[in-house]
């Protein structure tokens, strides 16, 4: 509302409306808010402000988010490899915007990947090696003894 409110002045100063002028005191003086909080000038500033500070949020979450995608990928592959059903390990890594296949990874029907942004996300590296869940279950096994690590 603050931004609203900001904007409605400055709005009023582009295309002043709701007002008459004093001439005695020399000033204008707000007859109809309405008109002020209507005016054209102030629904597109409005429309292009919040437009604006949307974009500026996802491009910092998209930022936050693969700072986030890189820790998590370094203490917990297993996590990341389960977070996008990425069974085998693959050098770079495409991203999957969305899949359709098997529960067990054995097979892919279709889907629609992003080349090289699971490595991006996970490595910081566009052609990054990202870990699948059947290697680090090897792993796993080989460190910690045998047992299913795979996550439900």
């Amino acid at each position: 509302m603050s931004a609203c409110f900001i904007l409605a002045a400055n709005a009023w100063m582009q295309r002043p409306v709701g007002f008459t002028y004093n001439a005695a005191a020399h000033r204008a003086e707000l007859t109809d808010f309405g008109a002020v909080l209507t005016n054209s000038t102030l629904q597109v500033a409005v429309l292009h402000t919040v437009a604006a500070a949307f974009l500026t949020t996802g491009a910092l979450v998209a930022v936050s988010g693969h700072s986030q995608g890189v820790i998590m990928t370094q203490q917990q592959p297993m996590k990341m490899a389960a977070a996008e059903a990425l069974y085998r390990t693959e050098q770079p890594a495409s991203f999957s915007l969305v899949t359709i296949g098997t529960l067990d990874g054995s097979k892919e029907i279709w889907s629609i990947r992003v080349p090289g942004l699971l490595s991006f996300l996970a490595t910081g590296s566009f052609d990054g090696r990202v870990e699948g869940i059947y290697d680090l279950e090897a792993h796993c096994r080989e460190r910690f003894g045998p047992g299913d690590y795979r996550p439900v």
